[in-house]
């Protein structure tokens, strides 16, 4: 990691005094606390190097079937995600979960193209219900 440190500012008490944090063997002053150094990861694109990124992510999931997408499926995750890793993630995450739920037990094509983000399906709600209300 290297020697750059980011240290938040002082957390003052009303008397006045530096406050702590409580760390897991000791006591550590607010001033000592380091935050993680960032890091910007380049966003995915459309190649090899993605392809078997997502097999290898879904491989991960607890599925009881083997997820069989196809090119058109890795294309529509990259749109939906901005090629973004956390975006990408949260998807092939939430996917997992309603194949699981639904007892489908494998992500399929359906599903990919079915599939919205969360602030999507929020924004939709919040349409619908303002409208419900004029």
């Amino acid at each position: 990691m290297g020697d750059k440190r980011r240290l938040p500012q002082p957390i003052r008490s009303s008397a006045g005094e530096i406050s702590r944090l409580k760390g897991l063997d000791r006591d550590i002053p607010v001033t000592e606390v380091l935050t993680l150094d960032e890091h910007h990861l380049p966003n995915w694109r459309d190649d090899a190097e993605f392809s078997d990124m997502i097999q290898t992510l879904i491989a991960a999931m607890p599925l009881a079937k083997k997820s069989n997408l196809k090119v058109r499926s890795l294309k529509q995750i990259l749109a939906l995600t901005g090629g973004v890793t956390s975006r990408i993630f949260s998807l092939v995450k939430d996917l997992s979960i309603d194949a699981i739920v639904t007892g489908q037990e494998c992500i399929t094509d359906d599903a990919v193209a079915k599939w919205t983000p969360v602030w999507s399906r929020h924004a939709n709600t919040q349409r619908r219900l303002e409208k419900a209300r004029a």
